[in-house]
């Protein structure tokens, strides 16, 4: 039916895959309803920041696998996530921190040296705000996600167009 996701884990201990609702809307809905919505209590806005965060990564790291023809996966190594890990054929390619928000300097480097130290040959930093700092391999600020966006559409849009 389409409505579970199967999400890789890319060497994350103990777990080959995470489920997720499809519909990002869905699944945000349930999980503010698991932290008290249904008996009456509003989540805070920084649980609701939080769970709007997780579904951007899980967004933005669909559109970027899209666009490199491979395969999204996400990987948890301890206290710390690579938000995205794009594979192909079982081997990490890429991976990417995904923020809401602006990197800082500090954050960005720190990111960039997680992702390394998992042995990811590309590290790339994403910001939904504005362009990230260059101290990663591949930057996507709001207006290149846009383009990006625009040229999956168009490819699809070609592709499906071709079948009918």
């Amino acid at each position: 039916m389409g409505l579970v996701e199967r999400v890789k884990l890319w060497r994350t201990p103990g777990a080959r895959v995470y489920y997720r609702h499809r519909s990002s809307l869905l699944s945000l809905l349930t999980a503010l309803e698991e932290k008290g919505a249904e008996v009456g209590l509003k989540p805070s806005p920084e649980a609701v920041g939080s769970l709007l965060g997780i579904e951007a990564q899980f967004f933005v790291g669909e559109l970027l696998a899209e666009a490199a023809g491979l395969e999204r996966a996400y990987a948890i190594a301890g206290a710390w996530d690579v938000d995205v890990v794009l594979v192909k054929g079982g081997r990490a390619v890429a991976g990417y921190e995904v923020k809401l928000g602006p990197f800082s300097s500090s954050e960005a480097s720190r990111a960039v040296e997680r992702i390394r130290s998992l042995g990811i040959p590309k590290a790339g930093l994403v910001s939904l705000t504005e362009e990230p700092p260059p101290v990663a391999d591949e930057l996507y600020g709001p207006r290149d996600l846009v383009q990006l966006a625009r040229r999956v559409s168009e490819r699809r849009r070609l592709a499906y167009g071709a079948i009918s």
